[in-house]
């Protein structure tokens, strides 16, 4: 086995970026960098997740990493956002029925904000106009006809009742029976009616006689059996007359009502509104008594617009930053005015969230929010599984009065974009049996790029568009080449480049600013390494303490010489964004015995799984290397010492 090593070029060592590959002074001459640049094939699969529609085919962009890769999805999907059919409008409106059941109308795009206007003007109608129709002369005049009709029937029935009582000399008095009065028939003496006191008086003073007294018992018996018979057929014509007069007052009602409903009924002529409609011309007509004191009376017909377009607008593509239960599936307000005076109304109070303000179009969400956000993620999946949305309650004590208010769901049609990482899609692969029967689209980019003459190009496209959308001074080519390199770092791979832009966003931005103190108008490659050694100066305690540790000859490094079973190794440890190399010295010790190897740290409980694969595949190599045709007695030790 030959143990000679190829050294080292410098070249090899670190890569360098010749500034004059550019063909450009600085980056106000470069055109601006559009979408998402070096990841070709996961573009196009997010290009095939937006245009096509089945069930399940929701988009999961893997890999992409950065602050700024919400934005830049969100800028893609808007640029290449593929629109089927226009979404609807929905309202809801009150449920007559069920009023903590608010139901849903859907209706043509760009209708929604008109039909409540309708509605609006409509419930002004019932609050100044009803009422005084109602009291116009004419229909006074009419309801007066009615009511001498009915009095002509009650005047029929009393009045040859009371001439015949008159006769027989008898007349109807009223007398007061506890809290209440009654009528009674009483005989007439000189020409005055008496009362049973008086009666009583009368025959003690001897003024009437036992005869006389039967007499009237009599008589008073047989007309007070025709009485009763007489109250009976007043009581059915009572009644009569209140329903002839309510009927009459509510076709005149309806008649009105119908009038002011016409406008609505042409412009807005699906099943769902007239049926609507109708019902609202019969709870108006029910509830006329309540007209115009009761607040409820009218807010009721007023109608809340949930989802509304502009009848030319493209189909929606949202971001939600904040995906929360209620930003994304809405909620019932529990937001609720004590004042007496202001009625409840379940239908008022539906919010709606950003699945159902995307319907029609796309919506973008980070997963790491979705996912830390209570309840959101389940409400997610359960709406996209069910193609419909169901609005509620958000949990809390602050949920009554409405905590049973459950409004008609409403179907939508959304196309959902996850952003993660590749650890995300792992996880919800594997513990989520929704996820992948839903999320079917992985559109799966690379956190580098190829460094050849394309890369840099996108390179140095990508730096104008952050000079550009930051306001920043431009960057000088060597600049830009300085950046590149600094690129190739972070990637740590031969012949590639980072594709994580924020973290070159993040030194360009300081490069600029340390041009812009020193008084510079463009930003070259010594503010470009003048930044990156702040960077790691801030972030290098760690590294700064262990070169204490040996400059005090707490550590000791040698390199030079040989050792037996002694030989350097560097121990890689990573602070944020920066990582580090410190070197640590391995020793390793062989003695007669049978114990055969043995790993220090994993015997002091100090090795990680990584380590002790890598010691057992290193027993493995002695083996190989050693090729012994017996076997073998000793006692072997591996450790890193420091």
């Amino acid at each position: 086995m030959s143990d000679a090593i190829e050294p080292l070029t410098v070249s090899q060592l670190r890569w360098r970026c010749d500034p004059s590959r550019f063909p450009f002074q600085a980056t106000h001459e470069v055109e601006p960098a559009h979408g998402i640049v070096g990841q070709d094939e996961a573009v196009e699969a997010l290009q095939f997740g937006l245009a096509f529609h089945a069930p399940g085919q929701h988009v999961f962009v893997r890999g992409l990493t950065g602050t700024g890769r919400a934005t830049l999805v969100h800028r893609m999907v808007v640029k290449a956002r593929p629109c089927g059919p226009p979404s609807p409008d929905r309202v809801y409106v009150c449920n007559f029925v069920r009023s903590d059941r608010p139901r849903l109308l859907t209706l043509p795009r760009g209708q929604g904000q008109a039909f409540r206007r309708h509605l609006d003007r409509f419930v002004d109608f019932v609050q100044k106009e009803l009422g005084p129709a109602l009291n116009a002369d004419v229909v006074r005049s009419q309801a007066t006809a009615l009511e001498q009709k009915f009095s002509a029937e009650v005047r029929a029935l009393t009045e040859p009742f009371e001439a015949d009582l008159e006769k027989a000399g008898y007349r109807l008095v009223m007398v007061q029976a506890g809290p209440a009065t009654r009528q009674v028939i009483v005989p007439v003496v000189d020409g005055q009616p008496v009362g049973p006191e008086q009666v009583q008086a009368l025959k003690a003073s001897g003024k009437v006689d036992d005869a006389t007294l039967e007499k009237w018992d009599k008589e008073i018996e047989g007309f007070g059996q025709r009485m009763q018979e007489i109250g009976e057929r007043l009581q059915e014509i009572g009644g009569r007359r209140q329903e002839a007069l309510q009927g009459f007052v509510r076709r005149e009602a309806r008649e009105l009502l119908e009038q002011a409903l016409r406008g609505v009924r042409s412009a807005f002529a699906t099943v769902d509104v007239r049926a609507w409609l109708e019902a609202v011309v019969e709870d108006v007509t029910k509830r006329l008594g309540s007209l115009p004191e009761d607040a409820e009376f009218t807010e009721r017909y007023r109608v809340n617009v949930v989802l509304a377009h502009e009848a030319d607008a493209p189909c929606p593509a949202l971001l939600e930053r904040n995906p929360s239960v209620q930003a994304l599936i809405g909620t019932i307000d529990t937001n609720i005015d004590t004042d007496e005076a202001t009625p409840y109304l379940p239908h008022m109070m539906v919010r709606a969230g950003s699945l159902l303000q995307a319907d029609g179009g796309f919506l973008v969400i980070d997963s790491r929010d979705v996912l830390t956000a209570r309840g959101a993620w389940k409400g997610l999946i359960r709406t996209l599984r069910a193609g419909q949305l169901e609005i509620e309650v958000a949990p809390g004590p602050s949920a009554a009065p409405n905590a049973f208010v459950k409004p008609d769901p409403i179907p939508i049609d959304v196309k959902v974009i996850l952003l993660g990482d590749a650890g995300t899609w792992h996880a919800l692969d594997a513990i989520d049996p929704d996820f992948r029967d839903l999320f079917k689209v992985l559109a799966d980019f690379d956190d580098v790029i190829q460094r050849d003459d394309q890369g840099l190009t996108w390179y140095a496209s990508v730096i104008a568009r952050i000079q550009r959308e930051d306001d920043l001074p431009p960057f000088t080519r060597d600049g830009v080449a300085a950046l590149c390199e600094h690129g190739a770092r972070i990637a740590a791979q031969a012949g590639k480049l980072t594709a994580r832009f924020s973290r070159l966003a993040d030194l360009a931005r300081e490069a600029a600013w340390l041009a812009t103190n020193a008084g510079e108008a463009r930003v070259n490659g010594d503010r470009v390494r003048e930044a990156v050694r702040r960077t790691k100066r801030r972030a290098g305690l760690p590294s700064r303490r262990f070169q204490e540790l040996i400059q005090r000859g707490v550590l000791r490094v040698q390199t030079r010489g040989h050792v037996v079973g002694q030989a350097n190794a560097l121990a890689v440890i990573q602070t944020g964004q920066l990582t580090y190399g410190f070197p640590n010295r391995i020793t390793a010790t062989i003695a007669p015995g049978r114990r055969g190897t043995t790993n220090v740290e994993r015997e002091a409980a100090l090795s990680g799984r990584i380590h002790t694969k890598g010691f057992l595949l290193l027993e493995g190599l002695l083996r190989v290397l050693l090729q012994p045709d017996h076997p073998l007695s000793f006692d072997g030790s591996i450790a890193f010492e420091q």
